[in-house]
């Protein structure tokens, strides 16, 4: 209740500031107690991202539009998506002079669903042609030729040349960008419509910056089994990218591998499929059941030091609680090993002085990778 209260206040807050609130719906609700309304703050210049309505010179203009820059802002503020198999043009290409496209947004409420719409937008040669015509003959009723003194209005011909001029200059352009054109157009309706963008803002309305609320997953970090199940999934979504991780490079002065005798059956992984006792036999108590499966070659040997600690028997983070402080960096060590964790990987490569419920959740971590 309290962060829905702490929302309608904000909101009365934007409001009472003149800001330009775009809200998909009248109410805001919260989806989960793992996810919270994160308003985004976009700021608008009149210079950039907006052009003139009413008059074309933008200093004495008083009413304006936002343009695509101004747009595309709110855009990626609101968090909208364009639907790639739904934006595409849609006109059967076989005439040169006319192109459809179609695209299709859609946005997110604060309850969590998806409000979708779809948009079009043509262009049609002959009419941009016609409406390209029109506009230069206004403009050209005002044509004057000549500076200061020498200042006089067109000649009639002069205004034919003119307007001939800019139409084929013009109609040149669109014709060389019809699609990307056509395609933005649709594009920016989808967006007027999604956040209901006015056709005309007064000049004072655009100096407010625009608000936008968008849905933010926000776990509570305090927990630390959200802290634990984050750095997880972190972790797997880097290596289902990248790849497994690369086996550690060794520090001689930390760890001096040796070659472990044959004889010493103490350590799991350090003899092959073909690799047998120098003594020959097999003693009867080390005897592998015909059904269990033979161990593969390690691509790492484990330090001396190492093989008297009960890293490898660690079956779980209950277990890890109950070494002792001595036996907590060495067992995490070893763990790293046999999960081929990168000493590269660590921030602080020194575990020792970790706190113990960070040396807790590591520990999780390494026992929730799969093994090498």
């Amino acid at each position: 209740m309290s962060a829905v209260i702490k929302t309608v206040d904000s909101i009365k807050d934007y409001e009472s500031k003149g800001y330009n609130i775009l809200l998909p719906s009248q109410s805001l609700q919260r989806i989960s107690e793992f996810h919270d309304v994160s308003w985004e703050v976009v700021k608008l210049s009149v210079d950039d991202d907006a052009y003139p309505q009413d008059n074309y010179d933008r200093s004495k203009a008083k009413e304006f539009s936002l343009n695509k820059v101004g747009l595309m802002k709110l855009s990626h503020g609101a968090g909208i998506a364009f639907d790639p198999a739904g934006t595409r043009r849609i006109d059967p290409m076989n005439n040169r002079d006319y192109v459809a496209f179609q695209a299709l947004g859609r946005m997110q409420k604060s309850d969590g669903q998806w409000i979708y719409f779809t948009s079009s937008a043509d262009m049609d040669m002959e009419v941009e042609e016609a409406d390209l015509r029109a506009l230069y003959e206004k403009k050209a009723r005002r044509l004057t030729k000549g500076f200061g003194a020498n200042q006089r209005d067109a000649t009639d011909e002069e205004k034919l040349n003119y307007i001939e001029q800019m139409v084929r200059q013009e109609l040149l352009r669109k014709r060389k960008f019809k699609v990307p054109l056509t395609e933005t157009k649709a594009v920016l309706r989808v967006i007027r419509g999604l956040l209901a963008i006015k056709s005309v803002y007064k000049k004072e309305e655009l100096q407010k910056p625009f608000v936008v609320p968008r849905i933010v997953f926000s776990p509570d970090l305090s927990d630390p089994e959200i802290r634990r199940v984050m750095l997880m999934t972190g972790i797997k979504a880097i290596e289902q990218t990248y790849g497994g991780a690369s086996v550690p490079a060794y520090d001689p002065k930390i760890h001096s591998v040796i070659e472990i005798p044959h004889t010493d059956h103490g350590t799991n992984g350090d003899v092959g499929e073909d690799t047998e006792p120098e003594t020959g036999q097999v003693e009867e108590e080390h005897k592998p059941e015909e059904s269990a499966p033979k161990a593969s070659v390690l691509p790492f040997q484990i330090p001396p030091e190492y093989s008297s600690i009960p890293g490898t028997s660690v079956k779980s983070v209950d277990e890890f609680r109950k070494l002792k402080s001595e036996q907590r960096e060495p067992s995490l060590r070893l763990l790293m090993l046999h999960k081929h964790y990168p000493e590269a990987a660590l921030r602080d490569p020194k575990i020792d002085q970790w706190p113990a419920e960070q040396q807790d959740q590591f520990c999780a971590v390494l026992l929730s990778l799969r093994d090498k």
